[in-house]
């Protein structure tokens, strides 16, 4: 494959397969103008194939995932070679630590006092379930990746975001952010949290993932300083209830999409509140959600702009009777997992228009009636 496509091959995808060292370093003998690399679940690469790979081709997008081999040495090899990345996602690699990270940030070179740094041009990066990385690798990754439009840091059990919002807040591009979960507890002092508020004002879209020790007092003071930007609001394991919800009713009236998962506080009235004021709402999903029930949804008739509704109940304490209140929704996709689906009139009686428009429809883990 190397020898026959090795003048056109830009971008190289290895999944789940069995290619050794040898087969990587072949590949990149011949092919030289791979641009996009991606390598999942490979279990027999390591360093040794990797870097030949980096020092041969100039990557713009690379993708590393389930790998117990490969080290911060081929970090340190794509630093150096890769000056036009603009897309790296790192996950469930645990050999890479706070050294590699750093290295993504070494100056390359000076021009005057300005230093140009390896991967200055990287306007994604996902970091995803990398244990040996701390609260360091933020001061690196925020002083050279100043271009940095889209940040993921999900699953690094080490990270502590307490001091964290005080370096992102320097992303002034910055687009789009998750974090979380962590073991370590966000010190939710006045300082902390000024800092996540002046980070949360600035981006369009939000996912914080369980961030523990932030209530949802402290999550309403956030989003009170938040000014109208999001567009996205996902809550994911975090206790948000009445406070977060007068919050976002408050200051962000015209929010087209929030998701929030796992909360043991959020009520019936609480979602009324929010489906009676957020009326521009386009997607809705509330999941695992312990003291929500059918009563909760009987204001979605305000959400004629609704493309999207999933809902997974915590327990089997609501009907497809919620149907009657998504009737004149535009819905595109509907998901309603873990309910009782006692007939199919609801669904019968959308609008002719919706019918036409739908392209998914779920009842995962819900209990169906007999043919």
């Amino acid at each position: 494959v190397a020898k026959k496509f090795q003048s056109s091959i830009v971008s190289l995808s290895l999944v789940s397969c069995n290619v050794t060292n040898n087969g990587l370093f072949q590949l990149s003998k011949r092919c030289r103008k791979i641009r996009t690399l991606s390598l999942i679940n490979c279990a027999a690469l390591t360093d040794v194939g990797l870097v030949e790979v980096l020092r041969n081709n100039s990557l713009q997008v690379i993708q590393i995932e389930h790998n117990k081999h490969f080290s911060d040495l081929s970090l340190e090899t794509m630093a150096q070679n890769s000056p036009n990345l603009v897309r790296v996602e790192l996950n469930n690699v645990p050999k890479f630590s706070n050294d590699g990270i750093a290295s993504l940030s070494d100056t390359r070179k000076a021009v005057g006092n300005r230093r140009i740094h390896a991967c200055q041009n990287v306007s994604r990066l996902r970091l995803s379930m990398l244990d040996n990385l701390t609260s360091d690798s933020f001061l690196w990754m925020c002083t050279s990746m100043r271009s940095l439009v889209d940040v993921e840091l999900s699953s690094c059990s080490d990270l502590d975001f307490s001091g964290a919002f005080s370096e992102l807040k320097h992303l002034t591009r910055l687009e789009r952010l998750i974090v979380g979960p962590t073991t370590r507890e966000f010190q939710t002092n006045e300082t902390s949290l000024d800092d996540m508020a002046d980070v949360l004002s600035r981006v369009s879209t939000i996912m914080l993932k369980g961030l523990r020790g932030l209530d949802d007092e402290h999550l309403g003071y956030l989003f009170d300083r938040t000014d109208g930007n999001l567009k996205e609001v996902i809550l994911e394991s975090l206790a948000c209830g009445t406070n977060f919800v007068e919050s976002i009713c408050t200051t962000q009236p015209k929010l087209p999409t929030i998701t929030i998962k796992g909360s043991g506080i959020i009520s019936d009235k609480d979602l009324r509140c929010l489906t009676s004021v957020c009326i521009h709402l386009k997607a809705l999903c509330i999941e695992n959600c312990d003291k929500i029930t059918e009563a909760a949804f009987t204001r979605l008739g305000n959400l004629r702009k609704l493309e999207s509704f999933h809902f997974q109940a915590k327990t089997l304490n609501v009907t497809s009777d919620v149907m009657k209140y998504l009737v004149k929704a535009p819905l595109q996709s509907l998901e309603l997992k873990g309910i009782i689906v006692t007939d199919f009139h609801g669904f019968l009686a959308l609008q002719p228009s919706t019918i036409r428009r739908m392209r998914h429809i779920s009842f995962e883990d819900s209990v169906l009636p007999s043919p």
